[in-house]
């Protein structure tokens, strides 16, 4: 009898570890994307309204840069996954194969005669393809960028 009951407690002492490692995989890699974008949006020259897709998801940001080897910066979901095209490089994965991003948002809070201010919203959620309850976590991050001008 107290052997079950050891089981069952160390069962549950598992169970919680793993919810725990799930639910930090998925703020670590969505505060990472985010950080990047924030960081792309920062060191830009402008941003391209005209090839961005503004509060609707999923969101496209397109940033001029002042080097021509980076411009325009493309940033976008494909599939489940963030990437960064910078000029003619090679397209970039910002998320890790285990979280899936349900949605990036850009919004265009700019003001004539103010600096260019761009808010943007992602939302992750742990790859969980057997629908297990300890890897279910997820998590959205909001944040505000003003372009360098």
């Amino acid at each position: 009898m107290v052997m079950v009951g050891l089981m069952y407690f160390v069962f549950d002492i598992t169970s919680s570890s793993t919810k725990s490692n799930a639910l930090s995989e998925v703020e670590y890699a969505t505060r990472f994307a985010a950080e990047r974008i924030q960081r792309e949006i920062i060191g830009a020259a402008a941003f391209n309204v005209a090839q961005s897709t503004f509060g609707s998801t999923p969101g496209r940001l397109s940033l001029q840069t002042v080097s021509a080897d980076t411009n325009p910066t493309i940033i976008q979901l494909v599939g489940r996954s963030i990437v960064i095209k910078q000029g003619a490089h090679a397209t970039q994965t910002i998320t890790t194969p285990l979280v899936e991003v349900m949605s990036t948002t850009f919004y265009n809070l700019s003001r004539v005669g103010s600096p260019e201010v761009i808010q943007f919203t992602v939302s992750g959620r742990r790859l969980n393809p057997q629908s297990m309850e300890e890897f279910q976590a997820s998590t959205t991050l909001t944040s505000t960028a003003t372009l360098r001008q």
